[in-house]
């Protein structure tokens, strides 16, 4: 192996130098694709990156890498999460179900549930679309299909681990805690309440956030801090579960109501329960991302990044070169071995003496 002391190095490097500089001069590219026939514009930049000629003069004097930034959407903002293969059948099934009704930024959403809360949600489309086929028979003669699509609702209900999320499971819930206490409910225990909260709130995350979701007006009630009494009406079609538990009372002398003192420690309990919940959902949402966008950083990290002249593009293509649309950039894909051919495109700073001296070599032989 030939050995170089200090000032040959020193001289490899500064020719190699001059060479990166003699490549970066004026030189076309093709940016973004666009038009009815997805065909790239070309355009001339200088040694700053800054459009010299090109797309009608209008972005002259301005660095390429900013053109369209602002609209343009990294890819990694658009893959979708992983997902297993029982969660895409559930997704499907909903689908079906709605009759691909919904709207677009729902079904995204759902591409970040966990399974539990996509049969929740699958149960209660299921009974959204039983209460439909029930409201048409009555009006119209069943179909086949629908027959079919019946049979499909009932398979699903009946595999929704036989829970019923009626208001009716409040009262209950209530009726085991006096029972268990022996004692007049107005003296639940912090204890209690917060075990009833974790117990409850299954059951109303569970019922959605349908009209007729009685248990979801209580969460809502919750939310409210600083109210002090409410209508009725908030209380969906069975008020009287809530009053009959000891949950809520009516305000003397009004039409409204409000919480018992020990309503009051289940609903802050229930509150703090969901708020958790929804901070470890966000974090967890939020870790998933940063773990995307370090493997997409890894990624681009291990590829090597090429300088290939407009004039040389398909030359460059030949040999394994790909063109980054969004970063408008040549490089040659991670994994892959540098090619003889690609060696006089190369920008990278990482390269040692030998390698800048094979790429001089490689110059001196066109």
């Amino acid at each position: 192996m030939i050995q170089f002391n200090s000032s040959q190095i020193e001289r490899i490097n500064h020719l190699f130098a001059k060479l990166s500089i003699q490549a970066m001069d004026n030189r076309w590219i093709t940016v973004k694709p666009n038009g009815a026939h997805n065909k790239g514009r070309a355009v001339e930049i200088d040694d700053e990156g800054r459009i010299v000629k090109g797309m009608g003069g209008k972005f002259n004097g301005e660095k390429i890498n900013k053109i369209g930034k602002q609209t343009r959407t990294p890819q990694s903002s658009t893959e979708k999460p992983e997902n297993t293969s029982k969660s895409r059948e559930l997704i499907e099934k909903i689908k079906k179900l709605t009759g691909n009704q919904l709207p677009d930024h729902i079904l995204e959403d759902m591409e970040n549930w966990s399974e539990e809360r996509l049969n929740n949600r699958l149960v209660i489309y299921a009974r959204n679309a039983q209460r439909r086929l029930s409201q048409s028979e009555i009006t119209t003669q069943t179909s086949p299909k629908d027959n079919v699509e019946k049979n499909e609702i009932t398979s699903i209900l009946s595999q929704s681990n036989k829970k019923s999320y009626s208001i009716k499971n409040i009262s209950a819930f209530v009726k085991s805690m006096k029972k268990q206490q022996n004692a007049d409910f107005s003296n639940t225990s912090e204890k209690d309440a917060e075990s009833f909260a974790k117990q409850i709130l299954p059951v109303l995350n569970d019922r959605g956030r349908g009209r007729t979701q009685q248990g979801l007006n209580l969460i809502s009630i919750i939310n409210s801090k600083h109210r002090t009494a409410f209508n009725k009406s908030e209380l969906g079609t069975s008020p009287e579960s809530f009053i009959s538990s000891g949950i809520i009372e009516k305000v003397p002398g009004t039409e409204k109501y409000r919480f018992t003192k020990a309503g009051n420690m289940i609903a802050r309990e229930v509150k703090e329960l969901s708020d958790q919940l929804n901070r470890r959902d966000n974090e967890k949402r939020a870790e998933t991302k940063r773990r995307k966008a370090e493997k997409k950083a890894l990624e681009k990290s291990k590829r090597t990044i090429l300088n290939v002249p407009y004039a040389e593009k398909e030359i460059a293509k030949s040999f394994g070169a790909r063109w980054d649309s969004y970063e408008k950039t040549w490089y040659l894909p991670k994994g892959k071995e540098l090619p003889d051919g690609l060696k006089k495109y190369v920008v990278q700073d990482s390269l040692d003496y030998l390698e800048r001296l094979d790429i001089l070599y490689q110059r001196t032989k066109q």
